[in-house]
């Protein structure tokens, strides 16, 4: 019961789901809750004081939960995996130097359309998936160089404004499967 419960056991529950498989921001939002719980409890007389104060979360750093990303040398690997002039070779270097450089997001690539590129100022915009809104982004040449080789030597003719198409008709814009295909494969064979 309530009234029988230590500050003990709430510790030795929250050790427990740690060892587990909780993640800290998992333990952190259950701490918090169980605090908020048995602040209303203590208030109740259904548990003993002391017990909301005494829990205390996991901490939190600000990048905790960003993935790490691969190192440049493992970069340049995947990209020389990439090389060839064969079109899927070509738009797959196009679409991982996009990614690489600029850590741009799947729909945000999937949704780039020619227009979005001033080949004279040297940008590109993009539409943002999470945070919404658009922004320009200068256009690093190498990048420039793989987008300009595939709309020229592999990137289907048709009114399809989309910039990168399926290979195949009927050519439509390649979507979040296509660009998975696109990455996973070559991770793969990079090792």
């Amino acid at each position: 019961s309530l009234a029988m419960l230590r500050l003990k056991d709430v510790d030795d529950f929250l050790i427990f789901k740690g060892a587990t498989g909780w993640s800290r921001k998992s333990a952190c939002g259950y701490g918090s809750s169980l605090r908020a719980f048995f602040f209303y409890a203590e208030q109740r007389g259904w548990c003993k004081p002391g017990i909301a104060q005494g829990i205390i979360s996991p901490t939190l750093y600000a990048h905790e939960g960003l993935p790490e990303g691969p190192r440049w040398e493992q970069i340049q690997q995947l990209l020389k995996g990439s090389e060839g002039s064969g079109a899927v070779a070509v738009r797959a270097r196009a679409v991982l130097l996009l990614l690489a450089v600029y850590g741009l997001r799947s729909g945000e690539i999937s949704r780039l359309v020619l227009s979005d590129f001033d080949w004279t100022a040297e940008t590109f915009t993009v539409g943002h998936s999470k945070r919404g809104g658009t922004q320009k982004y200068p256009l690093q040449r190498e990048v420039g160089d793989a987008i300009l080789e595939y709309i020229r030597k592999a990137r289907p003719r048709t009114s399809c404004r989309n910039l990168f198409l399926t290979l195949k008709p009927p050519y439509r814009g390649i979507g979040y499967t296509s660009l998975w295909r696109i990455t996973s494969l070559r991770i793969e064979a990079a090792g």
